[in-house]
């Protein structure tokens, strides 16, 4: 899965050159997959607490533990995921800031955050 969010991020970059301002939809296309690298870690980090948690359950022959446990990191994941998911819609141009000074990038990503967002939330299932 890893390897195909990967390739989908770079077909991006690859058909983003087709674009008519190329400059500043390729200024801003990286910004959004850097914010999605940043929640991609806290996915991340969550699959693998949730493998071992799930590993040791059933390693105790829990078999109630372990479905406690999908369903605890199921629900704690579609909660970060909808506060991420809130929070880039709501400081969208803001938030490049942090990467650039250009206004014109600044309102590119402003336009991809709703695809960013959703893009985050499905992250985290």
């Amino acid at each position: 899965m890893l390897c195909l969010k990967l390739w989908y991020n770079t077909i991006l970059v690859l058909l983003t050159g087709n674009l008519q301002n190329v400059e500043v939809e390729i200024d801003a296309l990286p910004i959004c997959l850097n914010i999605n690298g940043w929640e991609m870690m806290i996915s991340l980090g969550f699959m693998a607490a949730a493998s071992v948690w799930v590993a040791n359950e059933l390693g105790r022959r829990s078999a109630r533990g372990a479905k406690f446990s999908i369903v605890v990191n199921v629900l704690t994941s579609l909660a970060i995921g909808f506060f991420l998911f809130v929070f880039f819609l709501f400081f969208r141009e803001r938030l490049a800031y942090i990467f650039t000074t250009d206004e014109h990038v600044a309102r590119a990503v402003g336009d991809l955050s709703p695809l960013l967002s959703v893009s985050i939330l499905q992250d985290c299932f």
